[in-house]
């Protein structure tokens, strides 16, 4: 397969713009508190679920 020839320069470099920085940062830590969020819901669920069996 040959490449694809243009008279294009080559990308060389790829820099983040500081909107994408806190967009991504933003993202992960939304993420990140409705993991805990779950998480917590579930062990409540765990032992309430272990409450009742005694």
């Amino acid at each position: 397969m040959r490449p694809i020839e243009t008279n294009e320069e080559e990308i060389r470099t790829v820099e983040a713009t500081n909107e994408w920085i806190v967009f991504r940062d933003q993202l992960a830590m939304h993420m990140f508190a409705d993991y805990q969020r779950r998480r917590a819901q579930q062990a409540q669920q765990e032992q309430g679920d272990l409450a009742n069996v005694s």
